[in-house]
């Protein structure tokens, strides 16, 4: 049975399903399979609901302008749609609560729900999840329509399906209440927030919940949170330099968290510490 459920969130853009791999490596190098194998890892794909209208809008374009796009404009005009486009829909989605949010939220709660499985459906197991780039925003937006948004559709069993046969216990757990640490890298949060006057982050989701955010001072797309604002005070950022000597000291970097030594090891003490509370 394990005791410890870890959920990996990708960022934007295009994943495999085994984006998560080279971290699940790393970590078991570094703690040891007899750690790992009490670890529940669930990888939260979400990308496909933001990839097929996406993919069918690029394609209408690629109809009517094919005469007129290089393959090469083609090409780069398929990253920035596949890239950049989910930041923006996600958000749009997000406040309208539209069907593609709603397949965003059940990923992650089906992502929770599938550890608590292999938990043996034990409510006080605790959770940690790592973020990387846009999926730091997911989150972000899945706590503030669980704790602050009483009209979210997505946390409402008459719109979201999902919920229907769930009992409290286990709805708060959902909702993050054994959550004990959200740990970002190449965070773009304050890419969504930068032109609000007041910025507020989302109710912890329970007492012991810490945020560790880490960011290389390279990686254009990777920010420091505390300056948000006063409600982001209890994060604790740390600027870090990921990568080798060229990769490292470019906005390459932004993709080069998850195999670094000082992020996935100061993950993986994490993950260790938390299992040495329950023992």
């Amino acid at each position: 049975m394990k005791e410890l459920i870890v959920l990996a969130v990708h960022g934007m853009g295009q994943r495999k399903p085994n984006f998560a791999d080279g971290l699940e490596e790393k970590l078991t190098e570094y703690l040891g399979s007899d750690v790992m194998n009490k670890v529940s890892l669930q990888r939260v794909k979400y990308y496909s609901a933001l990839q097929a209208p996406q993919d069918q809008l690029i394609n209408d374009i690629w109809q009517t302008y094919h005469n007129r796009f290089s393959t090469l404009s083609n090409l780069g005009r398929r990253f920035f749609m596949n890239s950049f486009s989910d930041a923006t829909s996600l958000e749009v989605a997000g406040r309208r609560q539209t069907d593609d949010y709603m397949e965003i939220i059940k990923a992650l709660q089906a992502a929770f729900f599938k550890g608590m499985n292999e938990c043996g459906f034990n409510t006080n197991v605790p959770v940690v999840i790592i973020c990387h780039s846009l999926g730091a925003q997911v989150i972000s937006n899945y706590f503030w329509d669980a704790l602050n948004r009483n009209d979210a559709k997505v946390w409402d069993k008459n719109h979201n399906d999902f919920l229907q046969n769930i009992d409290d216990d286990k709805l708060a757990y959902l909702k993050g209440n054994r959550v004990k640490l959200l740990f970002t890298t190449g965070c773009n949060i304050p890419l969504f927030l930068g032109g609000l006057q007041t910025r507020e982050c989302f109710t912890k989701p329970s007492i012991e919940f810490s945020w560790l955010n880490y960011f290389d001072g390279d990686d254009w797309l990777g920010w420091p949170l505390k300056e948000l604002g006063p409600s982001y005070q209890f994060v604790i950022d740390q600027c870090v330099s990921v990568g080798g000597p060229i990769s490292g000291n470019t906005p390459w970097s932004h993709t080069l968290y998850w195999t670094d030594k000082d992020v996935y090891r100061a993950f993986g003490d994490r993950i260790k510490g938390f299992l040495g509370a329950r023992t």
